[in-house]
């Protein structure tokens, strides 16, 4: 198994989603939550054979017990100026406990060990303060508020890697 398949933590382990997944799991949510996904990034992830990072999400499995807390992923491969979009969701039991925490610190250990991503951003909702202490823990800057073409209002948070040569 390749080494991004899965990315392991103290508490968790990040398990990568073979497209089939993915959109198993997306075609089993509500509707109002489906019309909300990119119809970019759905049609990219229709178009795969196996498992890619940049496109598939990582179920965030507790490792203590064994259940799926929540999910994370990259919106896409890093664009021509080595940007990665990250996002993440925890489920209600597992809140609060510093799960999304510890797997965006995941995913930005795996950002780091790719050469073509130089940063990485996210956007939060303006009343999200769960996001915000996340993104603020990991090291994101609130950059201020952009509209997103998918989402509407949201604040922009820039996080940028330093090379390590």
């Amino acid at each position: 198994m390749s080494a991004f398949m899965t990315l392991s933590g103290q508490r968790i382990q990040l398990e990568l989603q073979q497209p089939a997944e993915v959109l198993q799991w997306v075609s089993s949510l509500p509707a109002e939550v489906r019309s909300e996904i990119s119809p970019a990034w759905l049609s990219a992830v229709s178009g795969l054979k196996t498992a890619d990072p940049w496109y598939c999400m990582y179920q965030i499995r507790m490792m203590a017990v064994g259940v799926v807390a929540g999910s994370c992923a990259f919106k896409g491969p890093p664009d021509a100026f080595g940007v990665v979009e990250l996002a993440y969701g925890v489920e209600l039991p597992w809140q609060g406990q510093g799960i999304a925490t510890e797997a965006v610190r995941l995913l930005l250990k795996f950002c780091r060990e790719q050469s073509a991503v130089r940063s990485v951003i996210a956007h939060t909702v303006p009343n999200n303060a769960s996001s915000v202490r996340v993104l603020e823990k990991c090291g994101f800057v609130c950059c201020g508020p952009v509209h997103h073409p998918e989402d509407g209002e949201v604040n922009r948070w820039e996080l940028a890697l330093c090379s390590s040569t």
